[in-house]
Order: structure tokens, then C-alpha cells, then sequence
């Protein structure tokens, strides 16, 4: 986290010493009406409006020259208005930048029937948005932020999971957050809320997980000791370009660190590479088995790195997809054989069992993919976790939001049945609803109810531990069964 003030960094504090809340008769902040930033030229982007879940509307600006990057820019109480829109326009040549309304973000936030996550909410429009402008993959965002916004760009990258978001910018900053719910807690940082004045107060975080910048005005009026409207261009433009150019720098992606490669793997590493699909790895020296392992629809995320933590004490290597990327655009359950056939074929050399499965809409169309021509007769066996009742072959940022519908073509559980492959299906005791729970309880289907919902109370060793039990019992099964 850095924190570079144009003037004064409005710094936080768990008990508010460092800066006090917005004043209650300090009418909605808007940036100064005299701003006259002088935006890039307009032939340098276009403009188009996008519906989107959440907030109904938002306005995009697009580049005409390809961009790597891509914004979320969240406007004050005043809403998406001239002097938050100059400033979007001003980076639209660099990014894509999709405008956000702080109140129609705060008017859904009231209607929430518990807690109110922002990330989960911005997260949900970006992708959303940048699948109506059909970008070749998903690209995290930055958060940009104005008054209140510049407060939810703080929220949001506080609880976020360090995937979410690509870094963030906050324009005249407080830690106080007019809104009707309280906000989320995430670990050990936890929010407090005041139903009298409708003020979330977000505490201090000693690390962020990407890079943060504050600008705050000597003279702030709404945030003490700190002008609040940015008024006075020639003063604070080129400290925002200078940010917004080191956030998006530091955003654009880069390779993942890999992980300590034992001797043997590199090749393997290397020739799997060639396939040019978004996979990562979890290598074990020596190992006893390969799980070939589709991620949920938000990509590789916490709970697939713990569940490859977890199995990596067990001698179990594996090869990570991430459904967000690979499904980003449609495929055909046909083409998903095809790509998981050369994964397999790959692993095939080392002679070590091969799994195959997922989480979520990663372990829904493992099945139907190996019924439409994947390495049945290499797989040993199903790792299927939370799997829904019907799959999908393309990523739907609705789904996020509702309940996806059923497709009677591609149905889950009747696939796995037809494999008849040894499997573990695992649900949570709290899911009312998946493929697990039209499954037969008898062999070779090992159905299992572990504690929580979907995400399993987030006990992801536990979930990574009951997966190298069966992955282990099964080995011993198939050699049992060659003797």
C-alpha cells in the first residue's frame, strides 16, 4: 500500500484521530463546477452506455488504440457528473474506463438483506461490462474513486481477495462511508456501522494487497485539515496522471511466480506452456498422482490454491485451469475434450495416475467434456466439487448474481453417471441443489456433505484433505485390482 498525497494524505485510524468523519452539513461533494481539465482529445476514444447488473447503467469509455488496462471509476454523492467525467475522459486514451454512480451503488447497497460487499458488487460489473465490449480476457481492474468513491476504493481493495482488483486511487479521501448497510467484514478487518447517520466507519489495514494511492487537497472542507472539489486543475493534474500511470503499471499482468519446480518437472512445465491455455501448476517432487483441476467461473482463487496446498503434503500434483479465462468466450463440450486430452496426454509420460475434476462450473463440465470424446480411459478417476445440476460452456457474469438456468442438454449428474468412473462429489451440508444430490450414494460414486455452502465455510484444507483421501484410496483400489 502507498499512500502519495498531492497536499495531505488523509491517513487511516482504527479510532479516527487521523481524520474525522464527513460533517453532516456538508451538502453531496462534487468536484469544483469551474474544473476545466483538458481531457485527450475526443477522437482518441469512444463513448457507449452499458447496462449492467447493480447499478442498471454505466458509461464506458473506450479507446480507439488497444489498452491492456481497465478502470472502475466511482464517482462522489453527487453522482456521475462533469467534473468526475472530465477526469474519466482524461485517462480514456490509456484505459478503458467504466463510470460508476456512488448513489445508484449506495441506493442497491439498502436494498441488500444482510451486509453489503462492494467488491463483490464492483466485481460483478466489471465483468459484466468488459464482456459487452468482448475483450479478449478478463482483465482485473483498477479502482479509481472520488469523495465517497475514493472511500469504496479503500473498501473494496481491503476485503477483496488480492485477484479481485489490480490497485487503486483515492480522490479526497475519508475512512467514513455514507451508506444504508453496514459493509462486510473480511479476516481481522472489520467495519463498524452507525444506523442513526448511515456511516460505515472502515478501520485501518496494515496491508493491502496491490498498490494504493491517496490525493487529498490542503484545504479539504468535508474531510478536516485536508479542496475537496479538485478546483483548481494546473494544481493536481499532473500528480493524477503521474498516479494513474504508476496503478496501471503496476496492474497490467504479469506472470505468476511459479512455484519451486523438483527436479523432472521442468520439461513437463514447458511442454504443457506450449499449449497456450490459461494454466497454472502446483508441483510435487516425486508425485504419486495428477489432478487436472478446472477452477470455478471467478478463476483461480483462494480455494483452489488451498485445495493444491493441501494436496501437495500429499505427493499430489496439480495442473490448474482457470475457468474465468478459458471460458471467457464460448467453447463446445468437444473442444474442452480436445484441450483436456492434450493436458493428459502430457501427464500420460510420467506414468502416475491421472485425475481429472473441478469446483463449481469447473467440476460441471468435466463430465459432459469427457463424454464428448476427453480421456476417459486415461482418467482415474472424478474429483467433482459443488458441481450444478446443468453445465455451461461460456462464462455468464449474471450467474454470479442469480441462479443459473437449467439447460436439460447438459445435464450433470446423468454424465457422471454414464463414465462410471470412481468419483468424489462433494456438496456442502448447507446446498439445497447441484449434482451431487441426484447422485447415487454406492460405488464407484463416493457422495459426500462437508460443513458450510458453497465455499465450505472456507476450510479449504479440510476440502483439499478429503480430496488425497479418495485420490489415495482409489490408487490403492487400481493397483489392488492389477495384482
Amino acid at each position: 500500500m502507498r499512500v502519495g498525497p498531492l497536499m495531505l494524505a488523509a491517513l487511516l485510524s482504527a479510532n479516527g484521530s487521523a481524520a474525522g468523519p464527513r460533517r453532516a452539513a456538508v451538502e453531496p461533494a462534487k468536484p469544483a463546477a469551474s474544473m476545466s481539465i483538458q481531457p485527450a482529445p475526443a477522437k482518441l476514444w469512444n463513448e457507449r452506455s452499458l447496462r449492467v447488473p447493480i447499478v442498471r447503467q454505466v458509461i464506458a469509455y473506450v479507446p480507439i488504440r488497444p489498452a491492456e488496462g481497465v478502470v472502475l471509476f466511482l464517482s462522489g454523492d453527487g453522482g456521475w457528473n462533469k467534473g468526475v467525467v472530465d477526469m474519466a475522459r482524461r485517462i480514456a486514451a490509456e484505459a478503458i474506463v467504466i463510470g460508476i454512480s456512488y448513489p445508484a451503488l449506495r441506493a442497491a447497497a439498502g436494498k441488500a438483506s444482510k451486509c453489503w460487499y462492494p467488491a463483490g458488487d464492483l466485481e460483478v460489473i466489471s465483468r459484466s461490462a468488459q464482456k459487452q465490449m468482448h475483450l479478449a480476457q478478463y482483465v482485473p481492474p483498477v479502482l479509481i474513486g472520488y469523495s465517497s468513491g475514493a472511500t469504496l476504493v479503500y473498501g473494496a481493495l481491503a476485503a477483496a481477495p488480492a485477484t479481485t482488483f489490480g490497485g487503486g486511487i483515492s480522490l479526497g479521501f475519508c475512512p467514513d462511508l455514507p451508506v444504508d448497510r453496514s459493509v462486510c467484514p473480511a479476516s481481522a478487518w472489520r467495519p463498524t456501522y452507525d444506523a442513526k447517520t448511515h456511516e460505515a466507519w472502515l478501520p485501518r489495514v496494515d496491508a493491502l494487497p496491490h498498490e494504493w494511492r491517496v490525493l487529498n487537497g490542503a484545504e479539504d472542507r468535508v474531510c478536516d485539515g485536508t479542496g475537496h472539489g479538485f478546483g483548481r486543475p494546473v494544481r493536481w493534474t499532473e500528480t493524477f496522471d503521474r498516479a494513474v500511470e504508476a496503478v496501471l503499471a503496476r496492474a497490467r499482468p504479469a506472470a505468476p511466480a511459479p512455484r519451486p519446480a523438483p527436479p523432472g518437472s521442468g520439461d513437463l512445465e514447458s511442454s504443457l506452456d506450449r499449449l497456450d491455455l490459461p494454466l497454472t501448476y502446483s508441483w510435487t517432487e516425486q508425485p504419486a498422482a495428477f489432478l487436472v483441476f478446472f477452477s470455478g467461473d471467478g478463476g483461480w482463487a483462494a480455494i483452489d490454491e488451498g485445495i493444491a496446498d493441501a494436496l501437495a503434503s500429499h505427493r499430489i500434483s496439480v495442473i490448474g485451469v482457470s475457468s474465468l479465462k478459458y471460458f471467457w468466450r464460448e467453447k463446445t463440450a468437444a473442444q474442452v475434450a480436445s484441450d483436456l486430452s492434450a493436458i493428459v496426454s502430457r501427464l500420460e509420460a510420467t506414468g502416475r495416475p491421472i485425475f481429472v475434476g473441478g469446483y463449481s462450473f469447473g467440476a460441471s463440465v468435466v463430465p459432459l467434456a469427457l463424454q464428448a470424446g476427453g480421456p476417459r480411459r486415461a482418467a482415474a478417476g472424478l474429483v467433482l466439487l459443488s458441481p450444478d445440476t446443468s453445465a455451461s460452456f461460456e462464462i455468464d457474469p449474471l450467474d454470479w448474481i442469480r441462479t443459473a438456468a437449467e439447460n436439460p442438454e447438459t445435464q450433470v449428474a446423468p454424465a457422471i453417471r454414464a463414465l462410471n468412473l470412481p468419483t468424489l462429489c462433494i456438496a456442502g451440508t448447507e446446498e439445497e441443489s447441484g449434482a451431487c444430490l441426484e447422485l447415487p450414494e454406492r460405488p464407484p460414486i463416493d457422495v459426500r456433505r462437508l460443513p458450510g455452502s458453497h465455499h465450505f465455510k472456507g476450510d479449504y484444507a479440510g476440502l483439499g484433505d478429503a480430496v488425497a483421501r479418495f485420490i489415495e484410496t482409489t490408487m490403492v483400489t487400481r493397483e489392488r485390482n492389477r495384482q
